[in-house]
């Protein structure tokens, strides 16, 4: 992650300002689709905060690879398109 992307900084993102203010090293999300085909997404992001308070996301590393562990009744989440 390049200097400028560390948290508390102030950057420029979609010709906006936005703060750094929360930095997700690794994090991984169990996804289901309407099929049945589960997978699981590891992902590395930033959170970023506008002057008005909104709220955008910048994804560093997104890798998408199967589930391969116990089914279940219960449902892994939908996915989504960012």
């Amino acid at each position: 992650m390049s200097e400028q992307l560390t948290l508390g900084n102030t950057i420029t993102h979609k010709g906006r300002q936005y703060r750094v203010v929360r930095v997700i090293d690794h994090s991984q999300t169990l996804f289901e689709e309407e099929d049945g085909k589960t997978f699981v997404e590891d992902t590395s992001y930033l959170e970023l905060k506008g002057e008005d308070g909104d709220v955008d996301f910048i994804f560093l590393v997104q890798a998408v690879k199967p589930y391969e562990g116990p089914s279940s009744v219960i449902k892994g989440l939908a996915p989504f398109n960012l």
